[in-house]
């Protein structure tokens, strides 16, 4: 069951139960634009529309309970997201992570260091970068298995 974060305390609900991300990657991710050329070559918008499901793993959450080893992050409304790959010098875990609310969107970022209020246009290819999503909403719930998205 999806569990919606609206509030706060469902940030710190989420927090908790993952152990602020520590030592987390992510495995895999899904886009959904909503948009598609239908039969007659015209292109429609559909209703399930900019959507971003993250799939994380912890190594944390493992040792803990092997049920919450994966997690699965669910935005809607998606306004922005940056997803970084393998950097050099740089390895793909998380040690923490940024979830807050801002300007009326939820903000995740793979670092709790991170400032929404920074330019992230620049220097394209210069690391490091963090991987952020800033949406309308966010759910999340536990997923079993550690099989590909």
């Amino acid at each position: 069951m999806w569990q919606a974060i609206q509030n706060e305390t469902d940030i710190q609900t989420l927090m908790k139960n993952y152990y602020g991300f520590h030592d987390t990657c992510i495995v895999a991710a899904k886009y959904t634009s909503g948009a598609m050329v239908d039969g007659n070559g015209s292109m429609e918008l559909l209703a399930e529309a900019n959507n971003l499901t993250l799939y994380l793993e912890s190594q944390v959450a493992h040792s803990y309970d092997a049920s919450k080893k994966r997690i699965a992050l669910r935005f809607s409304g998606l306004q922005r997201m940056n997803l970084i790959g393998i950097q050099n010098h740089y390895f793909c875990d998380l040690f923490s992570c940024y979830l807050h609310f801002y300007k009326g969107h939820i903000v995740w970022a793979s670092d709790g260091g991170f400032n929404p209020e920074a330019d992230y246009s620049g220097g394209l290819l210069n690391a490091p970068k963090d991987t952020f999503v800033a949406a309308d909403q966010l759910e999340w719930r536990f997923e079993a298995g550690s099989e590909d998205a």
